[in-house]
C-alpha cells in the first residue's frame, strides 16, 4: 500500500490558501519559545516559511532570559492581543515552567495546539472545536489509507497530551476499539501482545525503534510519530525495514506525519480567526 503523503500534503496548503482568499485580514500566529535548542529551531524555521508562502502572519517570542517570569507575561499579553489569533507554546520548555499554567492563560479560542483544558474536553465529550496537529495528521494519513475504523483494534503507544490522548479520543469517535499503552506496559512486558493484536498501530514514545518489526499484526497501518537520533541517523520508534515486511504501511521517519503537522497547525489558525470573528 502506497500513501502519497506529499499529495496530501499539498492538497491540505490549497485548502488553507482557498480559505484564506474568504477572509477580510490574515490570520497571525504567535509561536512562544523559551529554550534554545537545534532541532527546535529548524522546526521554527520551517513554520515561518510555511506561513511567509501561504500568506500568514507569523511572530515568534524568544522568551529565554528569565523565561518563567518572561513566557507567563508574554503569553498573557497575547491572550490580550487581537491581532494576534493563535498561541503556541514550543515544547521542550525551559526549566522551572508550569505547562499547566501556561496554558490556563491561552484563551480556548486562541489555542492552536487544542491543549487547553476546554478544546481537550471537547474532543473527548466527541464534539471537537480544535485538535492537535499531530492528532489531525495521524488520522489523515490512516484515512488516506483507506480503512474503515468502525470496529477495528487500534493501539496507540504514548500518552502524551499533545499525540496520544488526542489519536486515542479521534480513533474513538471513529468507533475503533482502543487500547492506550504506555511506559509502565513496557515495563511489565504487556505491550508486544498489545502490538501483535493492533489493526491500526499510532506509536508516540520517543524510544527509538522500541516496536519490533515482528511483532505487528500482518496488513496492519502502523502511524509512527517517533522522531529520534540514533548516531548520524533519524529513525523512529517502530523497526521500519522489519515492520514494513508485515504491515500493509508504516509512516516513514522522516518525511511522515511531521511534513502534515504545520499545515495542520495553520488549517486551526484559520478556523480560530474564523470563529472569533462570527465566521
Amino acid at each position: 500500500m502506497f500513501v502519497d503523503i506529499d499529495k496530501i500534503k499539498k492538497s491540505l496548503e490549497e485548502k488553507i490558501r482557498d480559505s484564506l482568499k474568504a477572509l477580510p485580514a490574515r490570520p497571525k500566529l504567535a509561536v512562544v519559545s523559551t529554550v534554545k535548542d537545534s532541532a527546535v529551531d529548524l522546526y521554527l524555521q520551517s513554520q515561518q516559511k510555511s506561513a511567509d508562502n501561504l500568506g500568514l502572519g507569523y511572530e515568534l517570542f524568544n522568551c529565554q532570559k528569565d523565561s518563567v517570569r518572561q513566557a507567563e507575561g508574554v503569553v498573557k499579553e497575547l491572550a490580550r492581543d487581537k491581532s494576534v489569533c493563535g498561541i503556541m507554546l514550543c515544547r521542550p520548555l525551559a526549566e522551572g515552567l508550569d505547562l499547566g499554567r501556561l496554558i490556563e492563560n491561552i484563551p480556548a479560542l486562541k489555542d492552536v495546539e487544542g491543549i487547553t483544558f476546554e478544546n481537550m474536553g471537547r474532543l473527548f465529550l466527541g464534539i471537537p472545536r480544535v485538535v492537535s496537529p499531530v492528532a489531525l495528521a495521524c488520522l489523515e494519513i490512516i484515512k488516506a489509507a483507506g480503512i474503515d475504523l468502525y470496529g477495528k483494534e487500534a493501539v496507540v503507544i504514548g500518552h502524551s497530551n499533545t499525540v496520544g490522548k488526542p489519536v486515542a479520543a479521534l480513533l474513538l469517535n471513529a468507533m475503533a476499539t482502543v487500547s492506550i499503552c504506555h511506559i509502565a506496559t513496557s515495563e511489565c512486558r504487556h505491550l508486544r501482545s498489545y502490538v501483535e493484536k493492533a489493526d491500526v498501530l499510532v506509536v508516540s514514545a520517543g524510544v527509538p525503534e522500541l516496536v519490533k518489526g515482528g511483532w505487528v499484526k500482518e496488513n496492519s497501518i502502523i502511524i509512527d510519530v517517533g522522531i529520534n537520533k540514533v548516531g548520524n541517523k533519524i529513525v523512529g520508534d517502530v523497526e521500519f525495514l522489519q515492520a514494513k515486511e508485515r504491515a500493509a504501511f508504516v509512516s516513514p521517519v522522516p518525511k511522515g506525519v511531521g511534513r502534515l503537522t504545520i499545515p495542520f497547525l495553520f488549517l486551526n489558525l484559520i478556523e480560530l480567526f474564523k470563529l472569533q470573528n462570527g465566521i
